[in-house]
C-alpha cells in the first residue's frame, strides 16, 4: 500500500519518467513565478533545461525499457576470479 502504482508494462520506465516530470513541473513553476514577478528573463537557463528535460522524457517514454537501460548510471558489480 501507498506510493504510486504503475501498470506492469510501464514499471521500468514510469519511475524514471515520473522523476523527470517532477523536475519539469518544478522548473515550470519557477519560470511562471519569475515571469509573474516581471523577471522572466532571469530564468532563461531554467527554461532551456525545462525544454531539454521535456524532450528527454518524450525520448525515454518512446524508447521504453531500452532507453532506461541506455541511461542507467547504476554501478554494476564486477565479478573477480580468485586464483
Amino acid at each position: 500500500m501507498g506510493g504510486i502504482g504503475f501498470l506492469r508494462e510501464h514499471e521500468v520506465v514510469a519511475p524514471v519518467a515520473w522523476s523527470l516530470w517532477m523536475l519539469i513541473s518544478d522548473s515550470a513553476r519557477v519560470v511562471a513565478e519569475a515571469a509573474k514577478n516581471g523577471s522572466g528573463f532571469v530564468v532563461a537557463p531554467v527554461m532551456r533545461n525545462l525544454m531539454t528535460h521535456a524532450v528527454a522524457m518524450a525520448w525515454l517514454v518512446d524508447g521504453g525499457d531500452a532507453a532506461v537501460q541506455a541511461v542507467d548510471l547504476t554501478p554494476t558489480a564486477t565479478t573477480s576470479s580468485s586464483s
